[in-house]
């Protein structure tokens, strides 16, 4: 089942000249829409071609605390080995031990921790950044420093490979800075699944969007068949807003009575809402318990954003 799934992501079809690509080059800029599996695939090619060998690891920085959790669980079930082995380090919590993983999920400021203490990187022998085009603070300034860390480490005979991640085709200001790399990286772009999409389009612009947002997921709730239901909203306040009523309305907790909670637990009937203010952030389809990772992300990252209308 697994390996069905993974076949089906475009990623794949792209193996061969990914891993040719960063053998042959210590910087490597992949672009592909969200979706294409590059944060999950990636270290698995990785992994499988020998990055691990003689102690060193494969890092793989993520913007969010809960994208770091999740991809770490995921890779893991997909390789068929342990937390320990495939394992997240964030603020104050993680799986990571020295002598035992393999792949480390990381957010980008932990990583930052790490050049402070060791600015090589030395036990590190590729990282992955994900995310690439959100442009935060601290992706900006790690993909600053790895640009000389890398030409470092290849003086040395101990090359580091960089690979740097996009979810979008805005990637100029990365390979049009002679500062940032003297030598242009190599590009790599994949294609993005396609679905058909039917759009339908309000007859007016609701005054209150926020209650037409619930009135809309509710009445999908309702009547049509099972799937996911995906919601953007614009910031913090609205994202609790609408999970606390959502929650009232269709509850999903340890306080359902035990004959009711199984059928929210199948895959077939239920149905997941997942309430986001990005469409190309690193996070999937969200289970229950991961909505308070979600919720402490988005407090972090609302600052300073503001509410308007696309015209």
């Amino acid at each position: 089942e697994i390996q069905a799934i993974r076949s089906q992501l475009p990623i794949i079809t792209e193996e061969q000249v990914i891993m040719e690509a960063i053998h042959d080059n210590l910087v490597v800029l992949i672009c592909g829409e969200t979706g294409s599996g590059k944060t999950t695939q990636l270290p698995q090619f990785l992994y499988e071609a020998g990055y691990t060998v003689d102690g060193k690891m494969i890092g793989v920085t993520e913007p969010r605390r809960v994208a770091a959790i999740s991809m770490a669980s995921r890779v893991a079930h997909e390789l068929n080995l342990t937390n320990d082995q495939v394992s997240y380090q964030i603020r104050y919590e993680g799986t990571f031990k020295k002598e035992t993983t393999c792949i480390k999920f990381m957010t980008d400021g932990v990583l930052l921790k790490e050049v402070q203490n060791d600015f090589l990187l030395t036990n590190y022998s590729c990282i992955l950044i994900d995310e690439a085009h959100e442009r935060s603070v601290a992706t900006d300034v790690l993909i600053g420093l790895l640009s000389r860390i890398v030409p470092i480490r290849c003086k040395r005979n101990d090359p580091l490979r960089l690979v740097i991640m996009s979810a979008t085709m805005r990637i100029e200001e990365f390979i049009n800075n002679r500062h940032l790399f003297k030598l242009k990286p190599k590009i790599i772009n994949i294609d993005a699944r396609q679905y058909p999409v039917t759009i339908h389009f309000n007859k007016q612009t609701p005054k209150n969007y926020i209650e037409e947002a619930y009135r809309k997921v509710s009445k999908i709730h309702r009547q049509l068949p099972s799937g996911g239901i995906l919601v953007f909203v614009t910031g913090q306040q609205e994202v609790q807003t609408l999970c606390h009523r959502l929650r009232k309305k269709f509850p999903m907790n340890t306080q359902i009575e035990n004959d009711v909670e199984p059928q929210f637990k199948s895959k077939k009937s239920r149905k997941k809402k997942q309430l986001s203010t990005d469409g190309k952030s690193s996070l999937g389809i969200i289970d229950e318990e991961e909505l308070e990772h979600l919720q402490s992300d988005v407090e972090e990252e609302d600052e300073g954003k503001k509410e308007g209308s696309i015209t």
